[in-house]
């Protein structure tokens, strides 16, 4: 039984082994963090089989490091990859965007305080004066309401609400990374965010916190550049680092497109493949009651 979200792995697992079928859990983001969502969580991890995450630094951040250790042989990191068509339309994209890049630095996903586009607003009043042209753009909607507000209201108070564009669900999104100079990721927990995967198809360095899957695709100097988490500072550093300077830019745009062949759907299948055909070896043979294999590298 493949399962997507912990109320599903609840549900389903004790199915599953009365079946004495596996049971898998593939896990993107699991953002409650709270005591009783822990507890759940390594719950569901003892009924399962296999747990699978986006990045192999994710478990650690899920479960904690002793559930790691202790269930080491059922964590499967699985990079996951953009399908043909997807990639065919950005690399579509990718032959039409500007010779230039705006002085734009875009953050796409839902406003909402894990994905912490305060953080980016502070940024750029940081660097205001010294930018003058640069701005920020937020696409997506408010989860709460009343995020959005504050974060105009943080942009007007630092005197810069006419730098920063709030523009909504869009569908156009792959068109608007690539006029941008840069993609931000601030978020506090990630899995790999699809726009990041994107921005990387599409040669856009990202500049992101050294979260969750972030790290597995984003590589520091070389495609774009990691902060820690909620470091305003280190932002504002890396924004005019990248965005402000053509060379480095370039630099990081063309080891953004460099690396997109390792984000592709057809390894991601592979690797699930493999997964499968272990799961359907008998006991003995299985390498889930041996030593665990890193899926990424299989």
């Amino acid at each position: 039984m493949w399962n997507r979200g912990l109320r599903a792995v609840l549900a389903t697992s004790p199915a599953a082994r009365r079946l004495g079928v596996p049971c898998i859990w593939d896990i993107g983001v699991e953002e409650n963090r709270g005591r009783l969502a822990r507890w759940l969580r390594l719950r569901a991890l003892e009924r399962v089989d296999v747990v699978v995450t986006e990045s192999p630094l994710q478990p650690a951040e899920i479960f904690g490091a002793r559930a790691v250790k202790r269930h080491a042989r059922k964590l499967r990191p699985n990079l996951p990859g953009i399908d043909r068509d997807a990639a065919n339309a950005l690399e579509a994209e990718w032959a039409r965007r500007p010779a230039e890049p705006e002085p734009v630095i875009i953050a796409v996903g839902t406003l909402t305080p894990r994905k912490n586009q305060a953080m980016l607003v502070r940024a750029l009043a940081e660097i205001a004066l010294r930018q003058p042209d640069l701005r920020v753009e937020l696409v997506g909607t408010s989860v709460p309401e009343s995020y959005e507000a504050h974060l105009r209201e943080l942009a007007r108070t630092l005197g810069i609400e006419d730098r920063v564009a709030f523009l909504g669900w869009r569908d156009d999104v792959p068109r608007l990374i690539a006029r941008s100079a840069a993609l931000a990721v601030t978020s506090f927990n990630e899995g790999i965010p699809y726009v990041a995967r994107e921005a990387i198809f599409l040669g856009v360095p990202v500049i992101a916190t050294a979260v969750g899957g972030l790290t597995a695709i984003v590589r520091n100097g070389e495609n774009g550049v990691l902060i820690a988490p909620n470091d305003t500072r280190a932002l504002a550093r890396a924004i005019e680092d990248v965005v402000c300077a053509p060379a480095e830019r370039a630099r990081l745009s063309a080891g953004a497109r460099a690396s997109r062949g390792e984000l592709s759907h057809e390894k991601w299948a592979r690797r699930y493949n493999t997964l499968f055909a272990e799961l359907l070896e008998p006991p003995e043979r299985s390498v889930l009651h041996g030593q665990p294999e890193d899926l990424a590298h299989a």
